[in-house]
């Protein structure tokens, strides 16, 4: 089955090689030199990168895949994609378990489809270079999750503009460990704004989540730092905790929390500690503890959080074990 180098795709041009596509019936393979697009392309079969120092600049153009799963399909490392325009197609850009390395990077682009924007799923970069999705738009419109990233090691997501389904999710990590989700923004609408789900040694920081059912939620996670957050305005939790935690603390600090129903929740088996939030005007409560807190006695530490025309912190708690819950120099404030 033909195989095309990208110097050949940029030689062709977009009307032959599309043509080309439609003719054999197979995804493009890319080989060696990076494609930097002239004008608009239309695939017909994914667009695949295998080989490193590959990938493609659309320099602002678009590129449309009625119907494709995976548009543009990442499988080494060492690929760049940017400055892409992705319309028309099921997912945007997956980078699938075949990218292990360094130098996957995909920035800048403006993608709008149906299922995934961008999709990371069992990648792993490296200690020294995550795989980067940063200072993209993204937006999808069934209620799966814009950004998803599963299975995956050493990732993050930076910088970006999520719109996701009311129904789904703006930010999803599945299993995955030693992920980073920093200063993104996540538009008002879905059910949860980010969600990091069994994962281990994960950063959630200075993301601003506005009008989502939850706006982050960590959910059976070990070792895990929720910091520098602006979470407004969401139907039910603003920061919620939970689930089972066996190893290392869960942290929430530096947070503003305003106007949610309820603002921090912590509803895990493991060590908690809740410092130097700003909570303020939420319906229900500042800051509680569910009934699984401290199911295996671990401690459970609140201090110096400011809480504005809020009740007291209210505690749940274990009803096998005592609570190890120290609360101190927390400020209450009504205006």
């Amino acid at each position: 089955m033909p195989r095309f180098r990208l110097s050949e795709i940029a030689r062709l041009g977009v009307t032959t090689f599309v043509a080309l596509l439609a003719l054999v019936g197979a995804p493009a393979t890319a080989h060696a030199d990076p494609i930097s697009l002239g004008g608009d392309l239309e695939l017909a079969e994914p667009l695949v990168f295998t080989t490193p120092d590959s990938g493609i600049d659309c320099n602002g153009h678009t590129v449309r895949a009625f119907g494709i799963s995976g548009a543009l399909q990442i499988a080494s490392h060492s690929v760049t994609i940017r400055n892409c325009v992705i319309r028309s197609a099921l997912d945007g850009v997956v980078i699938t378990s075949r990218a292990v390395g360094p130098g996957i990077v995909i920035e800048n682009n403006d993608i709008s489809v149906v299922t995934f924007a961008v999709r990371v799923s069992g990648a792993t970069g490296d200690a020294q270079s995550d795989i980067l999705i940063s200072n993209n738009v993204l937006a999808t419109t069934h209620d799966e999750s814009t950004i998803d990233i599963t299975d995956a090691r050493f990732v993050t997501a930076s910088g970006n503009i999520v719109e996701a389904n009311p129904a789904g999710v703006g930010i999803t990590a599945l299993r995955s460990r030693d992920i980073s989700i920093i200063a993104n923004e996540v538009e008002p609408g879905p059910v949860i704004g980010i969600w990091v789900f069994q994962g281990q040694d994960a950063e959630v920081s200075r993301n601003r989540v506005t009008e989502t059912n939850t706006g982050i939620y960590v959910q059976d996670t070990n070792g895990m730092t929720v910091s520098r957050n602006a979470v407004a305005d969401t139907r039910a939790h603003g920061i919620r905790l939970g689930g089972v935690t066996v190893r290392g603390t869960i942290t929430a600090t530096n947070n503003s929390v305003a106007r949610c129903r309820v603002g921090l929740t912590a509803d895990t088996t493991g060590e908690v500690l809740f410092a130097s939030n700003h909570v303020e005007d939420n319906e229900d409560t500042g800051i509680s503890l569910g009934v699984h807190v401290g199911y295996n006695g671990q401690p459970i530490v609140i201090r110096d959080n400011v809480l504005v025309n809020q009740p007291e912190i209210r505690v749940g708690g274990s009803a096998r074990v005592p609570i190890n819950l120290t609360m101190t120099n927390n400020q209450h404030i009504d205006n």
